[in-house]
């Protein structure tokens, strides 16, 4: 190998060991919440940092509030109307863990922001926003009556028009 090439490799794998340290992510399931309900969304959370983290914290925006939180094996949850809060544990470094809470949505359609917050024993901590859609409320449409009825009365109809041929077709030739 040349000089030129090990030069580049020593640069390049030197670069790696001072990478900043990946961001922090919050995958929601599902993406979604239904207004006028309460809807349980579930985090999942990859502690990317390379030391423990100690404590997560979620904030809902105005418009949803936290109606419950789940509890997740070996931390311990606390929640207002508006944050919810799991400390007492931890994640070690490069693994992940699922977080729940139930969201009672009070707001028009379109995307809110969730404020996550990661928090670690050194004290730094790191925020990122997660992002839900509020669809509109799970409403019966008002054309469903219209459409039963249509329906049934189709059903009546096919009823007699099937019982009058048959009635027809088992005359015999002689009372036709």
């Amino acid at each position: 190998m040349s000089t030129r090439v090990l030069a580049f490799l020593a640069v390049a794998l030197g670069g790696l060991g001072f990478a900043p340290e990946a961001g922090a992510h919050a995958f929601p399931t599902p993406t979604y919440v239904a207004t006028d309900a309460i809807s349980t969304v579930e985090l999942s959370v990859p502690n990317e940092r390379r030391r423990t983290m100690t404590s997560f914290e979620l904030v809902a925006p105005a418009g949803l509030n936290i109606a419950d939180v789940v509890a997740t094996e070996g931390w311990t949850s606390a929640a207002t109307p508006r944050r919810a809060t799991w400390s007492g544990g931890g994640l070690p470094a490069f693994a992940s863990t699922t977080f729940a809470v139930k969201l009672a949505v009070d707001r028009e359609p379109g995307t809110v922001v969730l404020e996550i917050v990661e928090r670690y024993a050194d004290g730094a901590s790191v925020r990122w926003p997660v992002t839900l859609v509020v669809t509109p409320a799970d409403e019966p449409s008002p054309q469903l009556g219209i459409a039963l009825v249509v329906g049934l009365a189709g059903l009546l109809a096919l009823t007699i028009g099937g019982a009058l041929l048959w009635r027809r077709a088992g005359r015999s030739l002689q009372e036709r």
